[in-house]
């Protein structure tokens, strides 16, 4: 069974993509695709992934920036890149 995001994630997800591309949140929703926001575009995109990257304290893969182009996809790559990174092995480095 699926599930979508937890709330806080999509919470600082839309919150991050509105004050990187200067769009009011109330216009971002977990449906929100890059081709559905004019300032989502190749350099918003890197905006993002660095703004992401930082507030949650993670390293996005190639894969993970090309996969993510979507709220929903960004929330997806954050909630796995957060989860790999309290995960016991990772801990250990």
């Amino acid at each position: 069974m699926s599930h979508g995001p937890s709330d806080v994630v999509l919470a600082k997800v839309v919150h991050a993509l509105a004050d990187v591309l200067n769009v009011p949140k109330e216009s971002i929703g977990i449906e929100t695709r890059a081709a559905d926001l004019e300032a989502w575009d190749s350099f918003g995109h890197v905006r993002i992934v660095l703004a992401l990257e930082q507030l949650f304290g993670i390293e996005m893969t190639m894969a993970d920036i090309e996969a993510a182009d979507s709220v929903a996809g960004l929330c997806s790559v954050v909630e796995t890149r957060t989860a790999s990174a309290c995960a016991p092995e990772a801990l250990l480095r």
